[in-house]
């Protein structure tokens, strides 16, 4: 049997340890960055707002990072409510901090650029609940639906307006990835251009998404998750390369998400509120 054919023979437990393997190399994007000097937000907030010295700062910095990277090994192993909670609130801490220390183009939006690496534990937290619960199970492999709709939703549609707006970020992430790749030079007006497709396109991709989620529509954003991602190293060189480990959600979640529907569509699940709940996550 092909790898493809064991997944959608048990799409609930493929679905479960893609999100477990998004997390782990989150976790190890996380560490990498921390260790190789890269520092965090949260440790930006602490030396600019909070007067704290550097090396207290360094040192918190290693050992949230190695319990990060213990709390994901554990999911990995055996995924536990408490894990998966404390990962996502580290993760929404860093959000929190990134955002409040900027320097960056559109730092205002990363909470929402963020959302899949802190909803993708909870994602995982509803399907362990759905392994394990005796009661409401179609209602928790709903909730896991609609966060990852909702993690999809949210970084497709603010990384959409971002090239819109033709985000400087992108553009060099544009012009460096076809300088190395294809030894081409792109202007700067037609990486603009671009921009302004792949923006409409995102928006778009976001909003079906939301009304109406698709096998081709999935695959595409896995694809599209899988090219942003990489873009970093392509473009920055291969230093960048825990920027692909932090995005792993981004091409991860959406074979996860597909396979939970496909699920959902096959599926004979209950009456009454359990399963409306899942037939409007299934639409």
């Amino acid at each position: 049997m092909s790898v493809f054919n064991k997944a959608f023979a048990d799409p609930i437990r493929s679905a479960d340890w893609l999100l477990r393997v998004a997390v782990l190399m989150h976790a190890c994007g996380v560490a990498v960055g921390i260790f190789t000097g890269a520092g965090s937000g949260l440790g930006g907030v602490a030396l600019m707002e909070w007067g704290i010295p550097h090396d207290p700062i360094f040192l918190t910095e290693r050992i949230v990072a190695l319990v990060l990277l213990a709390l994901a090994l554990s999911l990995f192993i055996y995924p536990s409510a408490l894990a998966t909670v404390l990962i996502s609130l580290t993760i929404i801490a860093e959000c929190w901090a990134s955002y409040r220390f900027g320097g960056e183009y559109f730092s205002e939006y990363t909470m929402l650029t963020h959302a899949p690496r802190y909803l993708l534990p909870i994602g995982l937290l509803c399907l362990t609940v759905y392994r394990r619960a005796s009661v409401s199970v179609h209602r928790s492999l709903a909730a896991a639906v609609w966060v990852l709709r909702i993690a999809l939703v949210t970084v497709f549609t603010i990384h959409g307006i971002e090239a819109l707006l033709h985000n400087p970020r992108f553009i060099d992430l544009i012009i460096g990835s076809m300088y190395r790749v294809f030894g081409a030079g792109v202007s700067e007006s037609s990486a603009k251009v671009a921009l302004t497709i792949i923006g409409v396109v995102d928006v778009l991709a976001a909003l079906t998404l939301l009304v109406r989620p698709g096998r081709r529509l999935l695959y595409w954003m896995c694809f599209w998750g899988f090219i942003t991602a990489f873009s970093r190293p392509l473009a920055m060189g291969f230093a960048s390369y825990p920027d692909v480990l932090l995005r792993a959600s981004h091409f991860l979640a959406p074979i996860a998400l597909w396979l939970l529907i496909r699920y959902a569509r096959q599926t004979s699940l209950g009456s009454a509120p359990e399963k409306v709940a899942t037939e409007v996550a299934e639409r």
